[in-house]
């Protein structure tokens, strides 16, 4: 049976070109794993081409014998005996080097020595010959890049075929081949996997349906039994094919010959290890750093165990250090040339890594007994846990990012074979890589794990607190934050109790637990133990200890989030200046508090300062992790924030669609930085009225989060509140309400009704409302609103001061003109009274203060108090100027406005004259949709 491999038909048909007459000897080498289908792609070749060549003798080159065998076969054709052949295969091959007609050798199975091979060539330079090898170096130098060709997995419709032919079911039903499809992607498109299902299926062994369930539970028996021939009448079961290479490399590794001795013993090691990791892409470094770790390394993977002793020994031929104490590259390598010799592993082409197709990786993992699978399992966690360092260059951090799905594959196998108390260290370790790059779930598994097991030793001893911390921590980050804080708690009371208040343990516990607090908006009790940690920390530590200047900017991280922005600002340059001195400029800390002063600007409006530590950051990042780390992608998405503040939104959409394919390619699609991205780049696309797009993204983001995080997690409810947005300035009033109603009440119920995050969505249902004519609903929840911003956040906040006048607007909106005059009055004593209160708290010169300036001149205007209203207009220009600069966005529209005010007093060239600047700075800002653009032609 044979199906598809064109292009290796087309390859082979295209050199061995039919000739006339004699010409020089062409060699062509089909090479790749037992069982890829070379033998079946050199029977096809053979039989549609039969007519192309005087002869086709085919030769199993299987061992010498039976070469020899073969070529003593040939001897018995009509025209060797006509020409006096005797039946030795040295006579055969002196007759093959004098016939001058065409002829094709094939040398088929030739996966011993390639010397044995070239040892029964014809001599002389006619005819041609095709191997097919398991080992890409056999034709030694008649074979070139362009005369060998590997022989890969089928394409996936020939592949379906394949099965669909071997079982005898009906290739052309969609039904049929949608089942197959599942298969065959599970057997990883191997021909023979395929072929040998197809038998079990058409024997009754089990349906197309249900092999995939057979396959799960009975792997071994179906890759591995000989009465599961498929219909290519391979001489071999799929395991079988690949224990024959194996046996082979045991014979080598027990010759004579001590350099391929050793070179066996090597790969044996080295494809047992591979069975443990995942099977794609195995960086060489994590031999190299295991090889060159400290000697404190091994007594922290608790080698004085006997069990992990044991596995660590297994260790040795791939640890192997040469005479200069280094690791011993050429001896690892000479493993590796015998492992790629039985097309047993791949290697990659730009960089020193290794993959194992799939079937082989399972092969070689189900063929160990079980007692070496524990074995080799824990020497394959003990050689990740040994490569693992706690250093912060761009090397470690991109090293680090390469070991995330061995970890991952490592640690299934240890659920599957042995988990016991003593790998607490080393998946403290793994747990840590994997919280680095955001794997979160897959850390908080391990960190529950090694909390379990930390508990043998006592709930108060020192590993088994800090597992619960390091648990804590991915429950923190989750906004799991009631599992984190009680969790901390605990932690902090017995570390207190044991080690005492002002030990460092228990203070990095209490600033643990401050974090959370901030974390759940509770900035009292959050300020109040992290003001005490960062002076206890200073007291004992010293001002300058990296812990100390780590509390201080998470105080400021509160500061921040009260509003406090002079204190938090005050507290960032310190931590930054000094990180910088202290850590270094590349330091992730000093980076950190880089990142945290910009977004204090952010928060201010001063974006020019904001972006350039943004863009100080970010490249730093980019240098030092590397352009694909996470915290690389948030820096250039912090950027883009800034950007989209500033309506820069060409450059945010070009850095976000950035960030959104770096994410998706590299922590993959349903990742949360990938749909925080993708929520981003949303609101980008709704700020220049691209409706459609942002609500694509934002319909398939909401979708997302909620079957991977749940309906109730807030990020679900921040994709939905930005969907319920979308809808709203579309003014789908009812889409927006009903999703408006959906979010409230989630909030309400996983929040509470005081959470600033349910306040802000009770106002904006009370928005919709209002747009759909239900004015008293709309003020009823306004009033509601407002009511529990002043209970939990007090009148001064800016939050309640803007909602409080926005009900006194809605309360008092005039029905006719004859109220017009009074309504007018009371906005003029509203906006005094905000801009006062903003002025009190946040200062005369904060953004949200302007803002207030900026609305009361809109009321003088309706009352015609032109020179009031042209007073603090050029109040406000000049100040936005001077903070904000010149060709800031909220500087154009103070100039519109003041504009408009010299045209309703007639003023014409003062009106022009600014009209000119606005216009002329507004056309270098792409978009004729431009806010201020709209202003001037409104």
């Amino acid at each position: 049976m044979f199906t598809g491999r064109e292009d290796y038909l087309r390859k082979l048909d295209q050199y061995f070109v039919r000739r006339n007459r004699c010409h020089p000897r062409r060699h062509f080498l089909l090479h790749g794993m037992g069982g890829a289908g070379k033998t079946q792609i050199c029977l096809k070749f053979a039989e549609e081409h039969s007519d192309r060549f005087w002869k086709i003798i085919w030769i199993d080159s299987t061992s010498v014998e039976t070469i020899q065998l073969s070529l003593q076969g040939v001897a018995a054709e009509p025209e060797a005996q006509a020409s006096g052949v005797e039946q030795s295969a040295e006579s055969v091959l002196q007759w093959l080097s004098r016939v001058e007609r065409d002829w094709l050798l094939i040398f088929d199975n030739a996966d011993g020595h390639p010397r044995v091979v070239v040892k029964y060539m014809p001599t002389g330079n006619r005819g041609n010959i095709l191997f097919t090898s398991r080992n890409p170096g056999v034709g030694g130098s008649n074979i070139t890049r362009e005369t060998s060709i590997k022989v890969e997995d089928m394409g996936e419709d020939d592949a379906i075929s394949l099965l669909l032919k071997s079982a005898w079911l009906d290739e052309s039903s969609p039904d049929m081949r949608k089942a197959a499809s599942v298969v065959v992607n599970t057997l990883s498109f191997f021909p023979l996997a395929i072929d040998q299902a197809g038998a079990a299926i058409r024997c009754g062994l089990c349906t197309i349906d249900d092999y995939l369930t057979m396959y799960s539970e009975h792997r071994q028996q179906l890759m591995g039994h000989s009465s599961y021939e498929g219909a290519s009448n391979y001489d071999c079961a799929v395991y079988a094919t690949w224990d024959l290479s194996f046996v082979a490399i045991e014979a080598l590794a027990a010759g004579a010959d001590s350099v391929d001795a050793e070179a066996a013993k090597s790969a044996i090691a080295i494809l047992r290890t591979f069975a443990f990791f995942h099977h794609d892409n195995i960086p060489e470094e994590i031999i190299k750093r295991a090889a060159e770790a400290p000697r404190k390394s091994a007594y922290e993977n608790n080698l004085e165990d006997p069990a992990r002793q044991a596995s660590y020994d297994l260790l040795r031929p791939l640890l192997q250090q040469g005479k200069d104490g280094n690791w011993d590259l050429l001896f690892f390598r000479e493993g590796i040339r015998v492992l790629l010799s039985f097309s047993l592993i791949r290697q990659s082409v730009t960089y020193n890594a290794y993959s194992v197709h799939p079937l082989v990786h399972f092969w070689s993992h189900d063929r160990m007994p079980t007692a070496e699978q524990q074995s080799r399992c824990l020497s394959a966690n003990i050689l990740l846990s040994l490569s693992i360092t706690f250093e912060f260059t761009t090397e470690d951090y991109a090293f680090r990012r390469t070991l995330t799905p061995h970890i991952k594959a490592s640690h299934i196998d240890a659920q599957a074979h042995i988990f016991i108390p003593y790998n607490d260290d080393q998946y403290t370790k793994f747990g840590f890589v994997l919280w680095e790059n955001r794997y979160l779930e897959d850390a908080e598994k391990l960190d529950v794990q090694v909390m379990e097991m930390s508990q043998i030793l006592g709930t108060e001893h020192p590993d088994t607190l800090t597992s619960m911390g390091n648990l804590a921590r991915i429950y923190n980050r989750q906004n799991q934050w009631e599992e984190a804080e009680k969790l901390e708690v605990q932690v902090m009371e017995m570390r207190s109790q044991i080690l005492g208040a002002e030990h460092p343990d228990t203070l990095t516990s209490m600033g643990n637990l401050a974090l959370t607090y901030h974390k759940q908006n509770r900035w009292e009790e959050a300020e109040k133990l992290e003001v005490q940690v960062m002076e206890m920390r200073s007291q004992i530590l010293g001002a300058e200890h990296p812990d100390t200047l780590k509390s201080m900017g998470n105080l400021a991280l509160i500061y921040h989030k009260k509003n406090q922005w002079e204190e938090a600002e005050k507290l960032e340059v310190q931590v930054m200046e000094m990180s910088s001195q202290i850590l270094g400029a590349e330091h992730p800390d000093t980076l950190r508090s880089m990142g945290n002063l910009a977004r204090t600007y952010h928060k201010q409006k001063q974006w020019e300062e904001a972006e350039k530590l943004q863009v100080q950051v970010m490249e730093m990042r980019s240098q030092i992790l590397g352009a694909e780390h996470p915290d690389t992608l948030t820096s250039i998405g912090n950027l883009a924030w800034t950007y989209h503040k500033q309506n820069r939104w060409e450059e945010a959409e070009k850095l976000q669609v950035q960030v959104m394919k770096m994410s998706s390619q590299i922590l993959g699609v349903e990742h949360p930085n990938t749909l925080t991205s993708m929520g981003n780049l949303a609101l980008t696309y709704r700020k220049q009225n691209r409706w459609e797009e942002a609500e694509k993204l934002e319909v398939q983001v909401m979708k997302m989060r909620s079957q991977i995080l749940g309906a109730e997690h807030p990020d679900t409810l921040t994709s939905m509140g930005n969907l319920a947005s979308t809808y709203y300035m579309q003014k789908q009033w009812e889409d927006a309400e009903k999703l408006g109603i959906q979010v409230m009440e989630m909030k309400i119920q996983s929040h509470g009704t005081e959470h600033p995050d349910t306040l802000t969505s009770m106002k904006n249902l009370a928005h919709t409302w209002k747009k759909l004519g239900q004015d008293e609903k709309a003020i009823a929840m306004l009033q509601r609103t407002v009511n529990l911003q002043l209970e939990t956040m007090g009148s001064n906040h800016p939050d309640t001061i803007a909602s409080i006048a926005l009900l006194k607007r809605w309360e008092n909106c005039p029905d006719s003109r004859t109220s017009m005059n009074r309504f007018l009055e009371d906005a003029e004593k509203l906006y005094v009274q905000v801009m006062e209160m903003r002025s009190q708290i946040l200062g005369a010169e904060h953004p949200d203060t302007l803002i207030s300036m900026g609305k009361l001149p809109r009321t003088y205007h309706r009352q015609k108090r032109w020179e009031e209203a042209e007073k603090l207009q050029v109040q406000v220009r000049k100040m936005r100027s001077q903070i904000l600069g010149a060709e800031h966005p909220d500087t154009f529209k103070s100039k519109g406005n003041l504009a408009r005010t010299y045209h309703s007093q007639n003023w014409w060239e003062e009106a022009e004259q600014l009209e000119v600047q606005v216009m002329e700075m507004s056309s270098q800002i792409p978009g004729t949709e431009h806010p201020v653009m709209r202003l001037l032609t409104g």
